[in-house]
């Protein structure tokens, strides 16, 4: 596609996309000499699925660890990553990532002021195997007040209906200390934020010192070329009729999210069924889109960020239905997670994202997914106890929460056989009662433990004795899709013939994820997001100088 004769105007680096990995990108650029780098945002909001995200971030051998005494390695890193990530990703990708995400950190918080604090006592998802660590691995950005923004622009950041104002590792220290919802009430009063639009603002506040442009309702329709390179982007604005052709002497970097919206995309391209995304409605692949037009090849199209979610009828974001994540809430005793034929079908304590997994097991004789819909049993003590959704504990149930006094009557309001759940909740008590699950070996992993009540006798497990019994239905869902755009060690697109596209960079959920069809810990989203954000945007600043 050529370009046409002249811009509206011409920048050095223009980035697609606000979320961290953009955002990133955009103070890297700039750090690297890039005199006009522009960010283009589609929607109103600065942030996108990181706004929504718990703003981990997962970072091997990261300086925090190191200031804290705790031990970590690249090889060990590469060792357990290797096997997370399911073949799907090359060594040289991560390789890249564990060569650079700490440098990452140290940039963020150098450069941009951003602030991150270590989760102590966090491990990886899967701390047992090699490599793996029971802690220090994942950073959190500490709270951010939108006062230090200027307040037009405190409006634009994108936060999260879900999550109250604290930080997870505060979530971790109430959970023993009890619930200190002063502290939740004055920050809501005072606009502190906290998680991902913590993050979010931090970056925002980074890039207005730093003088990077933020442009928001705008909205790449195409990228324009020339002999072959990528020089500018055609953006569509709300405010206007025509678009206007945006050119760019070095580089574009698109980190404009995956496709957790387009439903066409999701139906033809992932591997199972992902009925919800806990992610903004503007998630529709717009880059991967772009990307296609002009021959990028596309890689791991098939993995997404699982999560298993609940949806609440009438609970809306921006006119849609919204999803929740199903966390903690799978892993504290009490509860169990069955299929619709009443069975248990995982250890419920487990990674969101692995357990997500499960929910695409296919049956050929029945010819569907026996765990969608799935399930979350719980007894009257567990109601009593902890949080559920959005309600705080003992809340009466509302009426998307079926209720039943006894196995049988609750089994008869989701429609389930009365005899399979309650053989099912008869083995799972014997069970717990002796505190071990040689079914799923639920609370075994330190994992499974940091999810469960620190306070019971066994963290994850507790017979479901107390009537009424409850049911919550939890379906298969997303924070994200994970494939998209393949880019090499670089953060440069490839084409179908594993040729770079000469001006195109991409990093986040745009780009096909290093982390292949794993999930290594808390963070495991944003750590290579931001990592190839940097790679991108220090690449970008460079490219008219140097033969690409």
């Amino acid at each position: 596609m050529l370009l046409p004769s002249s811009h509206s105007r011409t920048v050095d680096v223009i980035v697609v996309g606000s979320g961290a990995a953009g955002l990133t990108a955009a103070l890297s650029a700039k750090s690297a000499g890039a005199k006009e780098v522009v960010v283009l945002e589609k929607t109103e909001k600065l942030g996108g699925s990181t706004s929504f995200s718990a703003g981990s971030i997962w970072i091997p051998n990261n300086s925090h660890q190191k200031r804290a005494e705790i031990n970590d390695s690249r090889n060990d890193a590469m060792k357990y990553l290797r096997r997370v990530v399911l073949g799907q990703a090359s060594d040289a990708l991560l390789e890249t990532f564990l060569d650079f995400a700490p440098t990452t950190i140290t940039f963020l918080e150098s450069y941009a002021g951003v602030q991150f604090s270590l989760r102590k006592g966090f491990p990886d998802y899967h701390p047992e195997w090699e490599g793996g660590r029971k802690s220090g691995r994942t950073l959190e950005p500490m709270p951010f007040s939108l006062s230090s923004l200027e307040k037009e622009l405190s409006k634009s950041i994108r936060t999260s209906p879900h999550y109250p104002p604290i930080m997870q590792s505060e979530a971790d220290e109430w959970a023993l200390t009890g619930w200190k919802s002063n502290v939740v009430v004055q920050r809501m009063n005072e606009g502190v934020v906290t998680m991902g639009s913590a993050f979010v603002a931090a970056l925002v506040k980074g890039c207005v010192d730093h003088d990077v442009e933020l442009s928001r309702n705008s909205r790449v329709t195409r990228l324009t070329r020339e002999n072959g390179r990528v020089v500018g982007v055609e953006v569509s604005h709300n405010t206007t009729e025509e678009p206007m052709i945006l050119g760019s002497r070095n580089c574009v970097v698109l980190s404009s999210g995956g496709f957790a919206w387009n439903q066409e995309m999701k139906r033809h391209y992932l591997r199972g069924p992902a009925v919800a995304s806990a992610t903004p409605p503007g998630d529709e692949g717009d880059g991967i889109l772009l990307g296609s037009e002009i021959g990028a090849a596309l890689r791991n199209m098939n993995e997404a960020w699982w999560s298993p979610v609940i949806q609440i009828p009438g609970e809306l974001y921006e006119g849609k239905q919204s999803s929740r994540m199903l966390v903690a809430e799978r892993a504290k005793p009490g509860s169990i997670l069955v299929n619709k034929g009443g069975r248990r079908f995982c250890n419920e304590a487990g990674n969101y994202h692995d357990i997500a997994k499960t929910f695409h097991n296919f049956d050929p004789y029945t010819y569907d997914f026996p765990n969608v819909p799935a399930y979350l049993i719980f007894d009257d003590r567990f109601r009593k106890s902890y949080f559920i959704g959005p309600l705080l504990p003992g809340s009466p149930p509302p009426e998307w929460i079926r209720v039943g006094n006894t196995v049988k009557e609750l089994a008869e309001q989701i429609g389930i056989d009365s005899v399979t759940l309650s053989n099912t909740v008869e083995r799972f008590n014997q069970f717990a009662r002796e505190g071990n699950d040689p079914d799923f070996h639920r609370g075994e992993s330190r994992y499974d433990v940091g999810d469960g009540d620190p306070k019971a006798q066994y963290p994850c497990l507790a017979p479901l004795d107390t009537a009424p019994l409850h049911a919550l239905t939890v379906l298969p869902g997303d924070i994200g899709t994970k494939g998209g755009l393949a880019t090499n060690e670089r953060a440069q697109v490839l084409d179908v013939r594993g040729e770079t596209i000469k001006g195109l960079r991409a990093a986040g959920n745009v780009a096909a994820s290093p982390m292949g069809g794993g999930y290594p810990g808390g963070g495991g989203t944003l750590g290579p997001a931001i990592t190839f954000g940097y790679i991108a945007g220090n690449n970008a600043a460079r490219d008219r100088s140097r033969d690409e």
